[in-house]
């Protein structure tokens, strides 16, 4: 029998982090200085925002529920690990495009990474809606803090790429729908196994884009102030995390 609430909520919020990809249009209006700051405080919260979300409440969750321990810590490996090798081949493809053309990485590139990156997001994020409304919530909440600047990320490499602002938003905003594919995917299999194991998947893929993505692109500054000023947005996200914890606690 379907359940209609948990079906409804996938939909709800899968096309809401769907429409995120739309935000990229905000910024053609907005100074480029004004916007770089901007993001770089969003990353810096983000990434504090991804970790407590994978340390305080994915990954104690998980351990909560389980009967092995070490089932739950081999997937967070997996979940980094694949995103990791994710990222290698990725990353691979651009060097080799670059050194056989001499030209930018394609725009296609990066909508194909997002395509997948947006998939592996929505089968973490569909298991945890399938396990309750409150885990689903709350790691929607943290994937929105990262999808924001990654989406204006990626509509400025489409523009740098030669895209055009109105084909840049209509494939990005495509490629996005693919968070609701795995949502919906993660729910048909739900009947048939146990993708509750999805969530540490999913707090590995987390915690690897916070450590490896965000944190070296905010670690790094001239002006002391400036730094100082990232770290407090770091330390906030984790805040907003883990103040919750301690007050049910």
């Amino acid at each position: 029998m379907l359940n209609w609430p948990v079906i409804n909520q996938i939909i709800l919020f899968g096309l809401l982090m769907s429409a995120v990809s739309l935000i990229g249009a905000l910024t053609i209006t907005i100074n480029q200085k004004k916007t770089n700051r901007f993001l770089s405080l969003f990353i810096a919260m983000a990434s504090g925002t991804l970790l407590g979300g994978a340390f305080f409440h994915m990954i104690p969750n998980s351990l909560a529920k389980s009967t092995s321990v070490i089932l739950v810590m081999l997937f967070i490996i997996i979940g980094f690990f694949l995103m990791y090798a994710f990222e290698l081949i990725v990353h691979w493809h651009h060097c080799s495009q670059e050194k056989q053309t001499h030209a930018k990485p394609q725009g296609f590139m990066i909508l194909i990474a997002d395509t997948i990156h947006n998939l592996i997001g929505g089968l973490g994020i569909g298991a945890a809606f399938i396990e309750n409304t409150t885990l689903g919530i709350s790691m929607w909440l943290i994937a929105l803090l990262h999808e924001i600047p990654q989406e204006i990320g990626d509509f400025s490499i489409l523009l740098d790429s030669g895209w055009n602002k109105k084909k840049a938003l209509i494939y990005n905003f495509l490629t996005s729908l693919t968070f609701l594919l795995g949502m919906l995917i993660v729910y048909g299999l739900n009947t048939r196994f146990d993708v509750s194991l999805l969530i540490p998947f999913a707090a590995g893929n987390f915690i690897y884009i916070a450590a490896s993505d965000l944190i070296p692109e905010i670690k790094v500054h001239p002006k002391l102030s400036q730094a100082l000023l990232h770290l407090l947005a770091f330390a906030l996200g984790l805040g907003l995390l883990l103040i919750p914890e301690i007050l049910n606690n």
